[in-house]
């Protein structure tokens, strides 16, 4: 059965790390339909639904490809980030996980054939009202066609955005310094591009479809 479709572009090759999460963690959360796992530049390596699920649910960290230009998957060593989505809302909480001992791997960090547990995931407190965070960055709708809108918590830094294809190519460029910003993307061709939001003070990266 394939897995469901989520809020977050995700490539899955055949390196992973299985993460599982323990009944009591998922029942802790609350409004959360999917739970997705992160590197520190805010790609996606993997997620796991909610709905439906009973006791624990079994998470996929999905590793870089090897044969591929761009990074997208974890490297070896790599940290392991999470966040909740809410899809009514369409809001990201970043989460903090512990994790459990008897588990070959409970440091955090991705290993090719890894196998993790986790006891714990609460929202972090982490920077909040300090920084702006990748979690607290929106783009809607993604996949998108014609085009997307980025919500920003200005801070009052203008913020440079650059589209990037996955070969490395610099697609749009612009400079915006308010909450809302609207880009068209229909001159793109489908596929998967990284969006770069660099101020004086944060680096945010996103990755955004285009079909």
């Amino acid at each position: 059965m394939p897995p469901a479709d989520g809020p977050w572009p995700c490539i899955r090759i055949s390196d992973f790390h299985l993460i599982s999460v323990s009944g009591q963690a998922i029942n802790d959360l609350k409004d959360v339909d999917f739970i997705g796992a992160f590197d520190s530049e805010g790609y996606c390596m993997g997620y796991a639904a909610l709905e439906g699920q009973k006791g624990n649910i079994l998470l996929t960290v999905y590793g870089d490809d090897e044969f591929t230009a761009t990074k997208d998957g974890a490297g070896e060593g790599d940290r392991i980030f999470f966040r909740s989505f809410n899809t009514v809302a369409n809001t990201e909480i970043e989460l903090e996980a512990e994790y459990i001992t008897k588990f070959p791997n409970f440091d955090g960090q991705f290993a090719i054939n890894g196998l993790s547990g986790i006891s714990i995931l609460k929202e972090s407190v982490a920077g909040i009202n300090e920084t702006v965070s990748s979690a607290s960055v929106h783009i809607y709708p993604n996949p998108a066609t014609d085009q997307v809108t980025i919500v920003y918590p200005y801070v009052g830094n203008l913020v440079r955005l650059t589209m990037i294809s996955t070969d490395g190519k610099t697609m749009k460029t612009l400079t915006i310094g308010s909450l809302l910003t609207q880009l068209d993307v229909g001159d793109l061709h489908p596929g998967i591009y990284i969006l770069k939001m660099e101020s004086a003070e944060n680096l945010v990266i996103k990755r955004v479809m285009i079909r």
